[in-house]
């Protein structure tokens, strides 16, 4: 089986067994011929002890296809606050360096729109693999399910 033509499942078993056991593929397809590795990062906002930026890099470095990491600061949410933005924003800067300082390319969605749509959905049509965090608190399962559609 030639790498262009493997599928994600056997991308995955092929990790380490620490990552391997903690990941899952949430579609069966083959992984397409173009295409990065695309990480949501929107919970674990480092770039150390971060088991899905891990995987996100093995994917990348085995396929032999760019890593771009994605964060997005916006949308409208009851408890939105500007102090929580701030705090989000100065995080994003701090593993934006720190990613560039390993060669890995990240971007940060602030719209001055809250409610303008995210580019995410553009960007995992784009990519080859998607990669996000398994985060159980709504409305994470819906969207993530959302864009798995999508990939």
């Amino acid at each position: 089986c030639t790498l262009a033509a493997m599928d994600l499942r056997s991308l995955l078993a092929a990790l380490p067994p620490f990552l391997a056991v903690r990941s899952r593929a949430l579609t069966s397809t083959a992984v397409p011929a173009t295409g990065g590795v695309l990480y949501w990062m929107h919970h674990a906002a480092r770039d150390h002890d971060n088991p899905a930026l891990d995987v996100a890099r093995q994917l990348a470095d085995r396929l032999g296809r760019p890593l771009l990491v994605y964060q997005g600061l916006a949308g409208v949410h009851p408890d939105n606050n500007d102090r929580q933005h701030q705090f989000i924003a100065e995080g994003a800067l701090a593993v934006q360096a720190d990613l560039s300082r390993q060669g890995i390319r990240h971007v940060l969605h602030l719209p001055t729109d809250p409610a303008a749509p995210s580019p995410l959905r553009e960007l995992v049509q784009q990519a080859a693999v998607l990669i996000v965090e398994d985060w159980p608190v709504p409305p994470f399962p819906r969207w993530t399910l959302a864009l798995a559609g999508r990939a």
